[in-house]
């Protein structure tokens, strides 16, 4: 939904490559939501224009080695400046200020209704990076990382519930198809940050009380979202924070058991596959060994854990 006149444009193109691409861009502008507002709906295009033609080049995510971009891999979305889903607001805000027909009011108010899922995308999905900085040396600093989880995690809800409403959308509803259908659907997004927590939950009240809420949370159990995984049937999507919640709060309180074998790999590399790894004293979290791994070379860590059905 941020390709907005791409599609048009490129169509226009393929039957005549001698048109002026500025001209073709203002028709599409002008025509969708009336000169008045065109100019608006203009910038906001061009912010992400930039972002997918400049910005992304610097990011983790990007590879100018790989025949393709994994869009599957939603990691594009922590290099998204937050600055850019501010002005966006601000630009589409005036867009639908400015529409001149009723029509064009409407297709901008469309267009805003959709860009509610892509900023919510992102603010949840970055949400789970909150713990790469989590410095937790007080209460002031546990309480103030707590309440920025909190919010990723509503924010990942509300996504959800937008997508909901969107999936049968005449206009949108492909593109939400699109979305929940691949492998990353963002029904835990916000929640790997609760992990950050843990050593807080027996010492801070506030703590403990929001994550027991979050377990208990009965819209973090029912069906959020039933998602097209073929155009024949519907699949329920329900976020996982109620279920991350419980983990944490298990793994304070001891009730959870270590199903890995040599886990900390003071007994080497007994248990785990091989690999180009080498069990080192240099550096540690705790006890005496830890695990170094040569990435050039590739491979996976893998341990076979036995479980039972239902346990």
């Amino acid at each position: 939904w941020l390709e907005g006149p791409n599609l048009w444009a490129l169509n226009k193109l393929l039957w005549n490559p001698r048109q002026d691409v500025d001209v073709l861009l203002d028709d599409w502008y002008t025509a969708a939501v009336g000169a008045g507002a065109a100019p608006k709906l203009r910038q906001f295009y061009e912010i992400w224009e930039k972002f997918w033609r400049d910005d992304i080049r610097s990011s983790e995510w990007y590879s100018a080695t790989n025949l393709w971009l994994s869009f599957d891999d939603s990691d594009y979305l922590n290099a998204v400046p937050l600055e850019y889903l501010e002005k966006s607001d601000q630009l589409l805000a005036e867009a639908v200020a400015l529409a001149e027909t009723p029509i064009q009011k409407e297709r901008a108010e469309a267009l805003q209704r959709i860009w509610k899922v892509s900023r919510a995308s992102v603010l949840a999905r970055q949400g789970d990076k909150l713990w790469n900085s989590a410095n937790l040396q007080t209460d002031a600093d546990v309480e103030n990382y707590l309440s920025r989880c909190a919010e990723a995690i509503n924010i990942a809800k509300d996504r959800l519930r937008l997508m909901g409403e969107l999936v049968d959308d005449p206009l949108f509803g492909h593109a939400i198809y699109r979305t929940t259908s691949s492998s990353d659907l963002g029904d835990d997004w916000g929640t790997r940050a609760l992990w950050a927590l843990l050593p807080s939950v027996n010492t801070n009240e506030k703590v403990r009380v929001y994550l027991e809420s979050l377990a208990n949370d009965s819209q973090g159990a029912e069906e959020i979202l039933g998602y097209r995984a073929s155009y024949d049937s519907q699949i329920p999507m329900r976020h996982k924070s109620a279920e991350i919640a419980k983990l944490v709060l298990a793994a304070a309180t001891g009730q959870g058991k270590p199903v890995l074998q040599n886990g900390s790999f003071e007994s080497g590399m007994e248990n785990w596959s091989e690999g180009p790894y080498n069990v080192t004293s240099k550096e540690m979290a705790d006890g005496k060994s830890s695990l170094e791994v040569n990435a050039a070379e590739g491979g996976s860590l893998t341990q076979f854990v036995p479980f039972e059905a239902g346990s």
